[in-house]
């Protein structure tokens, strides 16, 4: 009967174990695939600020650096990156003091499927990188962009596999020399993309102008249409809104609410004006034809009006 009961207090002793090893593995992992793609994201961006491809056309250009990716990444690193090295830190010490056991079977598992995604993702990279060469659209950015790829996919597949194959219950500074790196290189990441951002005001600023700048491209469409159907520019913006042809909420500034500018300049040019806290030059959303610095911009544009047939003239 004893004998019973310490084979069902020991049966009960391992699954919570294997429980705990299994939260531990899986939250480690987790975290570790939030922060490796969170850092190569910033240095893409970094990459894209700084070294832009002379090969590629203006638009491609304009959208290539992202500030909202920058931030999302910023902000995982700051939360995944130091829970993944204080849980990282406590499952090594479980692993040296035996109270976590080293050939877990979800260790294992979650090892290995990392190496494999480390590894694809590394032979993928040298073979993008071939192809792009041979094609001749290597340049220093797609280079720089394939070689973080490729140092942060050999750098968890050559620690994993170190870790896998290393004997817990033996002493060593390997994994303090990774951890030092890893940290190094994280808070690294952090600050590079703190330096290529704005602040959440200057965000706030930036969005507000967007809002400006998609209100404009709205009342160009609601012109351009009155103008294409009434064969004439409309005189004001309100004789668009009472005809249909756009909402109130387009004609006035989001922030101030003043209506926005609408000067009639020929038979079938205009000018559509709004006051701009920010400047779009260079930004994900500067397309050529909206560009506008800091202050009062006017954008001249030009109406379709439908040509009258002989039998209308008549």
């Amino acid at each position: 009967m004893d004998q019973t009961n310490n084979i069902s207090v020991s049966q009960k002793g391992t699954e919570k174990q294997g429980a705990r090893d299994a939260f531990f593995y899986l939250t480690s992992f987790f975290l570790l695939y939030l922060s490796v793609p969170a850092i190569g994201n910033i240095f893409f961006q970094l990459i894209n600020r700084f070294f832009p491809d002379i090969a590629s056309s203006y638009y491609s250009r304009a959208t290539s650096f992202a500030e909202g990716s920058v931030r999302w990444a910023i902000a995982t690193l700051i939360i995944s990156a130091p829970i993944y090295f204080v849980l990282n830190s406590m499952i090594n010490k479980r692993l040296s003091n035996g109270s976590m056991n080293p050939k877990s079977g979800i260790r294992k598992w979650l090892t290995y499927l990392s190496l494999f995604v480390a590894a694809a993702t590394g032979i993928i990279d040298v073979i993008v990188t071939l192809n792009a060469f041979l094609a001749g659209e290597i340049g220093t950015r797609f280079a720089l962009k394939a070689l973080v790829v490729l140092i942060l996919a050999a750098f968890v597949f050559v620690y994993y596999l170190w870790d896998i194959r290393f004997d817990s219950s033996q002493k060593s500074n390997t994994r303090s020399i990774f951890a030092v790196i890893a940290v190094v290189v994280t808070i690294a990441a952090v600050v590079c993309g703190f330096l290529i951002t704005s602040g959440p005001g200057s965000a706030r600023k930036k969005r507000i102008d967007e809002n400006r700048l998609q209100s404009l491209r709205n009342l160009f469409n609601a012109v351009n249409n009155y103008a294409y159907t009434e064969n004439k520019l409309p005189a004001n913006l309100q004789e668009i809104n009472s005809n249909n042809y756009r909402t109130t909420e387009d004609l006035v500034d989001p922030e101030t609410g003043k209506p926005y500018e609408y000067r009639p300049t020929g038979v079938d040019t205009y000018e559509l004006c709004a006051t701009f806290t920010t400047s779009n030059k260079n930004t994900s959303y500067g397309v050529q034809d909206w560009q506008h610095d800091i202050g009062r911009t006017c954008f001249k544009q030009k109406a379709e009006i439908k040509k009258k047939s002989v039998l209308e003239i008549l």
